[in-house]
């Protein structure tokens, strides 16, 4: 009775060992590299946490980091290095993801009290969002000022003009943009297919387009069968604002749930 006593434990604790095997087979990685926006130079000694799970790396002399063992689920991942400005950042884990992202910081400024100008109009609305993240130094902008400068052209032309920014030019003046920086799954990496509507207009597969918001909304979000969103079917006339991000550790929150993409553009009209 006592070997059958142990044999039983043993046997249980073989199951246990099997589940918790499989438990940890089933969890997620995240990787990637810590850069210098705009100069995307490597930036050493920087601390990568996941708060909710007290998960945490250091980048190397690389900038790159790997932490592994996290469960299936959205997480805030965070990122901090005392000569740079503190990103957070919602990412989507699946059971068996290995998500690979670029975190892109920039240097720390100090902030000065804000200067009312004559003639100058505090943004309201919308925009005062818009405006706050301008002044937060993640990603780049397009001010109606700066839009005014092409009034002429097409969006398409302005935002190629921001760093990191590529733009595919089809037929009938359409334009799409690809190539940033996306959250994308290793199970799961391959880029969605181009709707046959797009193909006709010039657009090609292979490519990772970018994610597209309009007011708010996402018009395009790389999802099977979806249509990219033309670029330059929205006038620079009735634009009021544009934000550009070449990456997921850039995007504000609230726009971070798209997995199939690469950056994101944000189009704020009049």
């Amino acid at each position: 009775m006592r070997f059958r006593t142990r044999g039983l434990f043993a046997s249980i604790a073989m199951v246990a060992l099997a589940l918790h095997s499989a438990r940890a087979q089933a969890q997620a990685v995240l990787k990637g590299v810590v850069l210098v926006n705009i100069t995307e130079t490597p930036i050493a000694g920087a601390e990568v946490t996941l708060p909710a799970l007290n998960l945490r790396a250091t980048s190397d002399s690389s900038g790159r980091f790997l932490i592994r063992g996290i469960p299936a689920g959205n997480y805030a991942v965070t990122v901090r290095h005392i000569r740079y400005s503190p990103i957070s950042s919602l990412l989507s884990f699946g059971a068996t993801d290995t998500v690979d992202t670029d975190m892109l910081l920039t240097a720390a400024q100090t902030v000065l009290p804000t200067v009312a100008i004559a003639g100058e109009k505090a943004p309201t609305g919308k925009l005062s969002a818009f405006d706050e993240r301008r002044r937060s130094g993640a990603g780049h902008f397009l001010t109606e000022a700066d839009l005014k400068k092409n009034e002429n052209g097409r969006l398409a032309e302005a935002l190629a003009r921001l760093p990191g920014n590529k733009v595919l030019s089809g037929s009938s003046q359409s334009s799409w943009l690809y190539g940033g920086r996306g959250v994308q799954s290793r199970s799961s990496s391959s880029t969605p297919p181009v709707d046959q509507f797009d193909k006709a207009k010039g657009a090609k597969s292979g490519y990772c387009y970018s994610a597209v918001v309009l007011d708010g909304i996402f018009v395009y979000q790389g999802n099977p069968g979806e249509s990219l969103f033309d670029l330059n079917s929205v006038p620079l006339s009735e634009i009021a604002g544009v934000e550009s991000y070449a990456g997921g550790a850039t995007i504000p929150a609230m726009y971070n749930g798209t997995r199939s993409t690469c950056g994101l553009i944000v189009i704020w009209t009049k």
